[in-house]
């Protein structure tokens, strides 16, 4: 199974071998630092921003990597102390997330309609 940080480690390569093949792609403007196309300058700053997006890419796949690593774990949990208590079978927590779901989607329809009903008394 592929985790998304192998997915995000994947991707940040393919768009660094992008750059290695085609560094006029990351350039900047010559024009916006007086510098010609082939200065020192404007190569460093081209290279320093895709190394920047690449970090950027790196260090977001890791946090997202580790909440959704962090729910499944909390998931698998649950399904065991459930199981081991032998109170809910596993099809049936997920049942029961989704009528509480239902639940609560009904009590925030039902608040929306008595405010309606409040305010539009109120305006009489």
């Amino acid at each position: 199974m592929a985790y998304p940080g192998k997915i995000i480690v994947v991707a940040s390569l393919c768009v660094f071998s992008v750059w290695a093949l085609i560094p006029e792609a990351t350039l900047a403007c010559e024009r916006c630092f007086g510098a010609g196309v082939d200065s020192a300058t404007v190569r460093a700053i081209g290279a320093s921003m895709m190394v920047l997006i690449v970090l950027m890419g790196l260090m977001g796949g890791g946090i997202f990597s580790f909440f959704r690593r962090a729910h499944e774990r909390a998931g698998k949990i649950e399904r065991r102390a459930h199981e081991r208590a032998g109170k809910i079978e596993p099809d049936r927590i997920e049942a029961n997330r989704i009528e509480a779901d239902h639940v609560e989607a009904n009590r925030m329809e039902a608040d929306h309609v008595e405010r309606d009903a409040s305010s539009t008394r109120d305006n009489r």
